[in-house]
């Protein structure tokens, strides 16, 4: 997942597509991943500027979203995902 930091101070946001503008940081979609790099401040250090509160709401969530639509995608069979055992 990808956070930047958009020009002109415009302050930090999510990047899903991983086009935006800006100075960015990665960080691996796992709940453990974007915790430490929260509580350790990586994110900020990379950035170089404050990650606010609502970034790292949307974040955190972000990672649950994707966490949950992996657990789907595993659990239903579809198109592509044939059943267990065959």
């Amino acid at each position: 997942m990808r956070v930047v930091r958009l020009p002109e101070g415009a302050g930090v946001a999510l990047d899903p597509t991983g086009k935006r503008s800006g100075r960015g940081a990665y960080v691996c979609p796992s709940a453990d991943c974007v915790a430490l790099a929260l509580k350790q401040k990586r994110l900020e250090k990379s950035l170089k500027v404050p990650v606010p509160p609502e970034v790292a709401e949307a974040l955190r969530g972000g990672v649950a979203a994707a966490a949950a639509a992996d657990a789907a995608s595993l659990e239903a069979p579809g198109e592509g995902n044939p059943p267990p055992g065959e």
